[in-house]
């Protein structure tokens, strides 16, 4: 049967691979539940001041933007001059952000950390942005007069609207917002964060903070654009490699949720995923051009940039090893490393490497402590709970491997709650396209064992961001080929899986952020947040109490709080999968004196319950609730070592749900008369006298 035969049946397979992707993401993705949109409080009073602020930090994006484009010529006309210009100019870019990352770091380990000093770094390349910007020539421009770019505007529009609201997710407003928040805010990088995730290296989240320390959130969520604008970029210069165009590439990018999710809605997994491909370009590059000797440094530099924005960049380093043996040793590619790509690797890495081991002893913390010890406090075991909570497989044996293909490629259970693409599942038909050209062989060599890496790793589809966007330049060159068959069935073929993706983002969209009225100023941002998280009515008021009472480098202990995002203050914030961190500690100590003294040792200064919150999650999770401790020395010390403190809108005293306590550095004369449920024993009756007669 010849090619074109095939053609209708290849046809009809691709369908039904699209029919099999909807029946596995489920009737909830396309039919999204309406109520965060309905909830929505659209208050036109609000648009004034809230949008005016928007646009107001929006005008540093000119500065900003000429100061990235001024650093990237002096890169591209020192470092680059033998590279074609749109490239050189890309990877110029490339390192003025990695750069900045590394220049916020030393400005916050110096505590140093001032708006004036941040914008230093944009001021003096703002004139030479300027003459580089006269120049740009944008490689999709040439692609872009026909009538598919008019569709545009319908992708743009949905990413263009998470990036003009606030943070909403978890991680984002937990950890990466958060983290940019508080360095912004005290001037400094912490070297003991509030959760243990937080003391791995944050690269990305100083790019963060950095925009955040000059316009604040807004300016802030605006900046993780970037890595948006360059991966598009990249496309067009690896549809150059493979001699056609980057639109394919760029229309699978634009309507997948996942992308959408990872890239805009606050996670740095698009930094990740955008160092990573730059590294894998860089490498391509090395290979076809072994003369150059410019590549595999760059190589190095870009995997170590990933490596300190997250650890799992570990992946993509073994795979790139990997291949580059193979063509050492196997093919007798003339390539060869020298110091300059070690020293180009250690560069990024070196400062946050030192800053751990300077505070933990351990320069990998919190892993590796099998290997370099544990830090005060912390344990393997906690490092085994740790990796567990940020996607390690849950599920043993063979069938974990398509399981997790399942759930991260046909279903919504990839951690992100926003489904994967059908395009790239549709294209195997034409798989075997891949093969015919060198590029798609060592894409698809690199991705195999990136995903193999993966899966025993990991069971997120986050943490494998930078091997998702390889397999999306894959499915890119296969429709590209398939495109070639000039049979119109396969480009009407390419259009629904584009429109079923794109209605999938909107899906998304509307269930998990619903950023429309915040976007445009018309929403309370703290409403927001509290609709979201349920907050109850008084926690808003227990947050600007503890805010106006307490000093910026004070702590504040949130028990049951697993959202903090508002409260100006570094706060240990509780999850719901594991053991609260006050009874952690509370079950190494065995008085009442020891654990005020933990408190003190830590900074902290008010403690912050919700009742609610605390007595759900004891009925749900085994951890919440007192061990170790004897109970008779823990109610002591909410007898004697806190003081109950009331704030506005606090009308029923005791009876409300968030309350506040100051923790104290001495005992009370009047110990504390009142028992309240106390947090870790929140199942038990304490209204019973036989109860208050044998513990207190």
């Amino acid at each position: 049967m010849s090619g074109k035969e095939k053609s209708p049946l290849k046809v009809l397979l691709s369908l039904l691979i699209l029919v099999f992707f909807i029946w596995g993401v489920g009737k909830s993705a396309f039919f999204p539940s309406l109520h965060l949109l309905q909830d929505t409080q659209w208050d036109t009073s609000l648009f004034l001041p809230v949008f005016g602020k928007k646009l107001l930090s929006f005008l540093l994006v000119v500065p900003a933007g000429l100061g990235f484009l001024g650093w990237a010529r002096w890169f591209k006309n020192l470092l680059f001059s033998k590279i074609e210009r749109s490239a050189s100019r890309l990877l110029g870019l490339a390192l003025a952000l990695s750069f900045f990352s590394l220049y916020v770091f030393g400005l916050a380990i110096n505590e140093i950390l001032y708006w004036p000093l941040t914008a230093l770094f944009f001021i003096p390349p703002i004139f030479t942005g300027w003459a580089e910007c006269k120049s740009l020539s944008f490689p999709w421009r040439e692609h872009g007069q026909n009538a598919w770019s008019l569709w545009v505007a319908i992708p743009l529009s949905l990413w263009f609207f998470e990036y003009l609201s606030p943070p909403l997710v978890w991680d984002a407003i937990l950890d990466h917002f958060r983290y940019a928040r508080e360095i912004s805010r005290l001037h400094q990088i912490l070297f003991h964060w509030t959760n243990h995730t937080g003391d791995m290296p944050k690269a990305a989240e100083l790019v963060l903070a950095g925009f955040w320390n000059l316009g604040g959130e807004s300016l802030s969520k605006l900046s993780s654009i970037l890595p948006a604008i360059l991966t598009f970029y990249l496309f067009f210069l690896f549809a150059r490699e493979w001699k056609g165009d980057g639109k394919v590439s760029a229309w699978i990018f634009g309507t997948c949720p996942f992308f959408l999710a990872i890239y805009s809605w606050g996670y740095v997994e698009g930094f990740l995923a955008f160092f990573e491909v730059l590294a894998v370009f860089c490498f391509w590059k090395a290979l076809q051009e072994p003369k150059n000797s410019v590549w595999l440094p760059l190589v190095a530099f870009f995997l170590g940039t990933a490596f300190v924005i997250k650890y799992t960049a570990i992946l993509a380093i073994g795979s790139i090893v990997l291949v580059f043996v193979y063509e050492k040793f196997v093919s007798k590619n003339p390539s060869r490393l020298d110091f300059s790509f070690f020293l180009a690797f250690f560069l990024p890495i070196f400062p946050w490497l030192f800053k751990s081991c300077l505070a933990f002893g351990n320069p990998f913390y919190p892993l590796m402590t099998s290997v370099f010890g544990a830090g005060v406090g912390y344990s393997p075991e906690m490092e085994g709970g740790l990796l567990a909570d940020t996607g390690l497989p849950l599920v043993a044996g063979i069938l974990r491997f398509p399981l997790t293909l399942w759930n991260s490629f046909f279903t919504t259970s990839n951690a992100v709650n926003a489904a994967w693409t059908p395009l790239v599942a549709m294209c195997i038909p034409w798989a075997w396209n891949v093969f015919k050209r060198r590029l798609g062989v060592f894409l698809f060599v690199f991705s195999v064992l990136f995903f193999l890496g993966w899966f025993f790793v990991s069971s997120s589809l986050r943490h494998a961001s930078g091997g998702a966007v390889v397999l999306l330049l894959l499915a890119a060159l296969v429709w590209a080929e398939a495109f070639q068959e000039k049979k119109s069935g396969v480009k009407i073929l390419f259009a629904t899986g584009t429109v079923v993706s794109l209605w999938l983002c909107f899906s998304a969209q509307l269930t998990t952020t619903a950023p429309y009225a915040s976007a445009l100023g018309l929403e309370d941002p703290l409403l927001r947040l509290k609709r979201h998280y349920t907050y109850s009515t008084d926690t808003y008021a227990a947050y600007r109490f503890v805010e106006n009472h307490s000093e910026p480098l004070d702590k504040v202990m949130a028990f049951a709080v697993f959202q903090t995002y508002s409260l100006q203050r570094t706060a240990f914030v509780d999850f719901k999968w594991k053991k609260p961190i006050f009874l952690d500690w509370a079950s190494h100590c065995q008085t009442a004196e020891q654990l005020a003294k933990k408190l003190r040792e830590e900074g902290i200064r008010y403690f912050l319950y919700q009742q609610w919150e605390a007595a759900a999650m004891s009925k749900l999770e085994k951890d919440f609730k007192l061990e170790g401790m004897p109970v008779s020395e823990y109610t002591r010390f909410w007898r004697f070592f806190v003081d109950p403190v009331k704030y506005e809108n606090m009308s029923a005293g005791y009876h409300e749900n968030s309350l506040v306590y100051l923790v104290r550095t001495t005992p009370r004369t009047d110990p504390i008369k009142m028992v309240i449920t106390l947090p870790g024993l929140q199942e038990q009756d304490y209204g019973k006298e036989g109860w208050l007669k044998s513990n207190l």
